[in-house]
C-alpha cells in the first residue's frame, strides 16, 4: 500500500510511503512546496497552500487566491462534485466553493449571524460531502482561543467543545445547524459506507457516526488509536483505516517524530509504523502517481 502523506508546520511537505515495505519512496521539503489539505479532483491534483489553492494538471499549475478579508488559511480541500471544488478558509471561517474555471461561486459562512468575525473565529477546518449534505467540523461555537482562558491544555483538549455542523443547509436543518456536539478537536472528516468518520486530533481517538431519520448524527463507535500522538489525516483503503500521527502537542512544541497507524475497524486492532521523518501530518491519501508525479510540484508552469 503506497500512501501520499502531507505535512504542515514541518520541514517536510510531502512523502510517498510504502506501508508494506516500510520505506519512504520520495520526500519533498517544505522549502520547495507548502501544503495543508490535499485531494484529487477529476484529472487534477489539488493542494491547499497558505492563502491559496494550487491545481496541478498535465498542462501546468493554476493558483486561486482566497479573497480574505482576514488573512486566509486554506485548510482542507475536497471535491464537492465533478464541477465544484470546496476549500475551508479557516482564517475567515468559511467554506468557499469554486467552479472548474477557478471562479468562486459561493462562500458558506455558518457563523455569519455574529456579524464581523475575528480571524480564525472557531477553527473551522474540514468538511465532508455526505449522502445527506455537507458536514463541517470546528473546535468551538465561541472564539476558540479566548475560550481557553483559565483552562489547562488537557482540560481544553478533553472538554468536548467541538462541533459537527450542517454547512450547506440540507433539510430539515438550515446552514449552521449543530448536528453533533461534545467532540474534541474534530479533524479529517471522511464518508465511508454512509457513515461519517473523523479524528479527534488532540486526544488520539477516531470516531464513527451514523445519520438518524432527521439527519442528525449519532455516535456509532470510537477507537483509541494512540495516547501519545496528535491524530490527523484519515484514509480508508485495503480494508483498513490509515491514520496520521504526530507527537502529541499537549501545549508544547511537537517532538521530532511521526507515525502512521493502520486500524482494522471490526476488530479494533491498531498497527503502528514510526516514520523516519519528523513533522505534523495533516493528510493521508492513496498515492496516484499518474496524477501527481513528484516533478510536477517543482517544475509546473503557471497557466
Amino acid at each position: 500500500m503506497r500512501l501520499l502523506i502531507g505535512f504542515v508546520n514541518s520541514d517536510v511537505s510531502l512523502i510517498v510511503y510504502d506501508w508494506t515495505k516500510r520505506q519512504i519512496e520520495w520526500v519533498l521539503p517544505s522549502s520547495e512546496f507548502r501544503s495543508c489539505g490535499l485531494c484529487c479532483w477529476n484529472d487534477e491534483f489539488v493542494a491547499a497552500s497558505d492563502d491559496r489553492i494550487l491545481r496541478f494538471t498535465a498542462g501546468g499549475r493554476q493558483e486561486i487566491l482566497l479573497p480574505g478579508p482576514h488573512a486566509s488559511m486554506a485548510h482542507s480541500v475536497h471535491p464537492v462534485n465533478k464541477d465544484v471544488l470546496g476549500v475551508i478558509d479557516t482564517g475567515n471561517s468559511e467554506l468557499r466553493l469554486f467552479d472548474r474555471n477557478g471562479s468562486m461561486i459561493d462562500a458558506i459562512s455558518p457563523f455569519s449571524a455574529w456579524g464581523k468575525l475575528p480571524a480564525d473565529a472557531v477553527h473551522l477546518n474540514d468538511f465532508a460531502v455526505t449522502h445527506q449534505g455537507i458536514v463541517g467540523s470546528c473546535f468551538d461555537h465561541r472564539p476558540w482561543r479566548a475560550a481557553q482562558t483559565g483552562m489547562t491544555w488537557q482540560e481544553w483538549c478533553q472538554g468536548g467543545f467541538g462541533l459537527l455542523l450542517n454547512l450547506d443547509g440540507h433539510p430539515p436543518h438550515g446552514r449552521g445547524a449543530v448536528l453533533a456536539c461534545g467532540v474534541n478537536h474534530p479533524h479529517s472528516l471522511i464518508m465511508h459506507e454512509k457513515r461519517l468518520y473523523h479524528c479527534s486530533s488532540a486526544t488520539g481517538d477516531f470516531h464513527c457516526w451514523g445519520f438518524d431519520a432527521k439527519n442528525r448524527l449519532y455516535r456509532v463507535n470510537e477507537w483509541k488509536v494512540s495516547d501519545r500522538h496528535f491524530l490527523r489525516g484519515a484514509l480508508h483503503a485495503d480494508g483498513h483505516w490509515y491514520l496520521g500521527g504526530s507527537t502529541s502537542r499537549h501545549g508544547e512544541r511537537l517532538a521530532h517524530h511521526s507515525a502512521l497507524f493502520r486500524l482494522h475497524e471490526e476488530s479494533g486492532n491498531v498497527e503502528e509504523q514510526e516514520l523516519p521523518v519528523s513533522g505534523e501530518i495533516y493528510e493521508v491519501l492513496d498515492w496516484r502517481e499518474n496524477i501527481a508525479p513528484p516533478e510536477c510540484f517543482r517544475h509546473a508552469p503557471l497557466t
